[in-house]
């Protein structure tokens, strides 16, 4: 070995000497990170009701909903019934009667259906239930309960210097592997959920920012659940919902998954309501 050859070996040896000790403190401090960010999520859990609450198998919910757009705003009734257990199954029915929407998801089945009141069923669009799985992956109860031990999921954490405001609260942002993002931000008190962000993207392949804001918190069977949720778009408030009754690990009938079947004598009046209302327009024609 020439001397030249000594000398840039040397050289190497003293960039790598150099160079450990800060390598090993970052991959510490991401290890750290990850732990504490982990524990805050643990401790949020604790929270909202231990093992009660990761035990939450369905859900009933019956309220009120508010959406608003484009200045207006618009007041429905509803009732939902979710199955949190893989694969999940959403029913969320709007009004009642001839007036009511009903909409199935069925990730068991990979289908889907929107039921207008006693008139038609209509199946969902495989872009319909992508964006619905999408949702899915963004829920909070779903995010605590399920995906936590996800592979390849990664948590950050950021303390209360790092966020705007009185600093009150703390966050852990969420990355999976897909790089679908959510970060939950928690009040320090209470180590409750106080808001999610993440980003969405439209039918359109729009990018758009979501925000829910959760209050109201009460026990409900030993579970911490928030009763006023407020959901914004692009910095927007898009929708209120206040929940008036909540059920836990109550029997949701099987059928309520699958497509619903609108009984033949309504089916029957409502075609003939409809027959009339178009008559009634051909005439004023």
């Amino acid at each position: 070995m020439t001397s030249d050859q000594i000398l840039v070996r040397n050289k190497k040896t003293l960039v790598l000497t150099l160079l450990v000790p800060f390598l090993l403190i970052g991959s510490r401090a991401e290890v750290d990170d990850r732990n504490h960010a982990r524990k805050v999520l643990d401790i949020a859990v604790q929270a909202m009701g231990g093992n009660r609450y990761l035990s939450v198998k369905t859900e009933i919910e019956t309220g009120r909903e508010f959406l608003f757009k484009r200045g207006q705003k618009a007041f429905i009734p509803f009732q939902a019934w979710t199955v949190y257990e893989k694969p999940v199954r959403w029913r969320h029915q709007a009004f009642k009667g001839k007036k009511q929407t009903v909409q199935v998801y069925n990730l068991e089945l990979e289908k889907g259906w929107v039921q207008e009141g006693f008139h038609t069923v209509e199946e969902l669009t495989v872009e319909d239930l992508k964006l619905f799985r999408e949702m899915v992956k963004r829920d909070l109860h779903y995010i605590l309960r399920n995906r936590l031990d996800e592979e390849g999921i990664s948590f950050f954490y950021y303390g209360p210097s790092e966020i705007a405001g009185s600093g009150e609260l703390e966050a852990v942002e969420i990355l999976d592997k897909n790089n679908i993002s959510v970060i939950i931000y928690f009040q320090i008190s209470s180590h409750l959920p106080v808001r999610m962000e993440s980003q969405t993207t439209t039918r359109g392949g729009f990018r758009v920012k979501t925000e829910t804001e959760f209050f109201n918190w009460h026990s409900i069977d030993g579970i911490n659940s928030p009763l006023t949720i407020h959901y914004y778009r692009d910095g927007e408030k898009s929708g209120e919902k206040f929940i008036e009754s909540i059920a836990y690990n109550a029997p949701i009938p099987p059928h309520y998954f699958l497509e619903p079947m609108i009984p033949p004598k309504k089916a029957a009046k409502a075609r003939k309501r409809e027959q009339k209302r178009l008559k009634k327009l051909e005439a004023e024609r």
